[in-house]
């Protein structure tokens, strides 16, 4: 089972993938705004992460790159209605990516790539 936090700013797809990370068995943590999550990690160690990009006032590459500077074996996925804005990923040192709208088996693939 494993540890996944998921950021995401709108509430309805935070239930879907709370609900879905769940469904598959491990274990999830929810935050909606940079305070969140980093209260969340100060608490726990996550194996991973699924964030929104565009979060409220707040833009989750930077996020990203501040999580992986102080914990790189965290792997981060970044999800985003804006494929320009995914573009970037790699420079700002997420593991992966999804598009929104995403299909929950590419989802999941996603998640079980990074996880082993």
């Amino acid at each position: 089972m494993a540890k996944i936090l998921i950021v995401e700013d709108t509430e309805d797809i935070l239930k879907m993938l709370d609900f879905i990370i769940q469904r598959q068995g491990h274990q999830s943590s929810v935050a909606c705004c940079r305070a969140e999550l980093l209260a969340n990690l100060s608490i726990i160690t996550p194996d991973l992460i699924l964030m929104d990009v565009m979060l409220k006032n707040e833009d989750g590459r930077k996020l990203c790159k501040e999580v992986k500077e102080t914990n790189p074996n965290i792997k981060v996925i970044l999800l985003s209605a804006s494929f320009e804005k995914l573009k970037t990923y790699r420079e700002n040192k997420a593991d992966d990516f999804i598009e929104k709208p995403f299909d929950i088996n590419t989802l999941l693939a996603k998640i079980n790539k990074h996880l082993s």
